[in-house]
């Protein structure tokens, strides 16, 4: 299952979110429904880091792991795009609940 945690600060603003595991809809290199949560992940991420130039600390931890996270300084400039990933995060959690898990976290 792949696992969706959207980190949300206590004004309400999303700081990242943290992506792990194997959604095992199908066999690895043909799972469509893994590939379209990485699709999202990398479009959100370069988005923010490649588009917008955003100070985000983004970290691929191996094994369908990766995190990001937005400096302070600029979280007001990258609401819309998480918040973006986080809406296609639910449809797809909507879509495939077997697959996938989003959670949203108050952040410390």
């Amino acid at each position: 299952m792949v696992i969706i945690d959207f980190l949300l600060l206590k004004d309400g603003f999303i700081k990242g979110f943290d992506v792990k595991g194997h959604a095992g809809y199908d066999v690895y290199g043909k799972d469509t429904v893994c590939a379209a949560v990485s699709s999202a992940m990398q479009m959100t991420a370069n988005t923010l880091t490649d588009i917008i130039r955003v100070d985000a600390d983004v970290k691929v931890l191996g094994d369908g792991h990766v995190n990001l996270f937005v400096a302070e300084k600029d979280l007001g400039l990258a609401q819309d795009v998480l918040n973006g990933f986080k809406m296609q995060s639910i449809i797809l959690e909507e879509e495939f609940p077997e697959c996938i898990k989003v959670n949203v976290r108050e952040f410390i």
